[in-house]
Order: structure tokens, then C-alpha cells, then sequence
């Protein structure tokens, strides 16, 4: 078995690092539910919990669709670093966000307004008790689909492991958030926390791949400069 993995590794650089890197990511958003659910279930008892679970239905179902997407365009993000095409990464990146900004918020101006009528539909108009945890999950969908592809991006350039380390700070920033401000402001914390994690991983995926691109473009232009 090891001399498989070795001759996988020969035949396909990087593929261990790349698996390795994307599972730790992957496995991230699972923690973060899981030890909030446990936390919330603890401290507020189990009604919260389902409070929180169906907030977050709505809030998954408007992400499903970035979600999806986002490992589509990889191969196409691998392809044009695998070729030293920074610039055309770097044009691609940018019409998918331009693309993705309008739509995020042409959609969230109208599933704002009609939110409450849909919880009210859906669950009952008690829950709209809560319709700022609601509120909070559903902008957290529309800040993490804006910037569905950054992380992708960052895998296709080989920098999964800057993409864990911005992943694990988003989780520190969470956490601080829901453990912090639970007692102060209760369920709406965890919208707070997750808003948070979506700007710090979004946010730093987007100011850590420009100045990335930036140097690989200038780099590549130099080579070709001197050829």
C-alpha cells in the first residue's frame, strides 16, 4: 500500500497535500455545526435547538446552488494555473464575482422582504419571534455565496494550506462570537458568529488571493519578458 501511495504521489504531485488540505476544509463547517448545536442544546435547551435548525434549512437552501457549483469550476481554475495563466484566472475570478454580486443582491433584496411571510408559511407565525436569527443566516448565505469559488481558487494555485489557516481563523473569530455573546444577545448569536465567519473567510480569501495573483502575474510577466 505505501508504494502505491508513493507511485500515486510520482504520477500525480501534490494529490496527498491537495486530499489532505481538502478534507481538514470540508471537515470545518461539520465541527462548527455540530459543537454549536451541542452548545445551544446544553445552555438553552432543546427547543432552541429546533429554533436553529430550521433557520438554518432556509439558510442552506439558498446556498446549495454555490455549493454545487463551486467544485464545477475548479478543474477550469486548475487548468488555467496549471497552464501559468494568473491573468486569466484572475479575469475569470473576477466575472464570476461580478456575476455572482448581482444576482446575490438582486436575490437577497427580495427574499429579505418576503422572508417573514415565508417563515410564517413554513413554520408557523410563532417562529417569527426569531426572524432576526433568520435574517442573520439567510445575509451569512448571501455573504458565503458571494465568494463561493475563492477557496477553489486558492486550491488551484496549491495554496490549500493558506485556505485551511484562513478557514481556522474563521473559526476562532465563530467561536469567540457564539461563546461570547450568547448570555448578552442568546440565539441571534450564532447569525452574529456565522456572519463573522463568512466575512473573515471570505474577506481574507479575497485580500490573500489578490495579492497572490498579483505576484504571480507579475512574476509570469517577467519571465516572459525575458524569454
Amino acid at each position: 500500500l505505501s508504494l502505491k501511495w508513493r507511485k500515486t504521489g510520482r504520477v500525480f504531485p501534490g494529490i496527498w497535500h491537495f486530499l489532505l488540505m481538502s478534507n481538514l476544509i470540508s471537515s470545518g463547517p461539520m465541527l462548527v455545526t455540530h459543537v454549536t448545536t451541542l452548545f445551544i442544546g446544553a445552555q438553552l435547551g432543546s427547543a432552541q435547538v429546533a429554533v436553529l435548525q430550521l433557520a438554518r434549512q432556509i439558510a442552506s437552501g439558498i446556498s446549495t446552488p454555490a455549493r454545487l457549483l463551486g467544485p464545477l469550476l475548479l478543474p477550469d481554475y486548475s487548468l488555467l494555473s496549471g497552464r501559468g495563466d494568473w491573468t486569466g484566472l484572475r479575469d475569470l475570478l473576477v466575472k464570476q464575482i461580478r456575476i455572482t454580486a448581482i444576482t446575490v443582491l438582486g436575490g437577497g433584496v427580495v427574499l429579505f422582504a418576503v422572508l417573514p411571510l415565508l417563515v410564517q408559511q413554513l413554520f408557523g407565525a410563532e417562529l417569527l419571534a426569531h426572524i432576526w436569527l433568520f435574517r442573520l443566516l439567510l445575509l451569512t448565505a448571501l455573504i458565503n455565496t458571494l465568494g463561493f469559488s475563492l477557496s477553489h481558487a486558492m486550491f488551484s494555485a496549491n495554496k490549500g494550506g493558506t485556505a485551511l489557516l484562513i478557514q481556522l481563523s474563521a473559526m476562532a473569530v465563530y467561536f469567540t462570537v457564539l461563546f461570547g455573546g450568547l448570555w448578552v444577545i442568546g440565539l441571534n448569536a450564532v447569525g452574529f458568529a456565522a456572519i463573522g465567519f463568512a466575512i473573515v473567510s471570505r474577506g481574507l480569501s479575497l485580500l490573500i488571493g489578490r495579492r497572490l495573483l498579483k505576484k504571480r502575474i507579475k512574476r509570469s510577466r517577467a519571465t516572459d519578458i525575458q524569454s
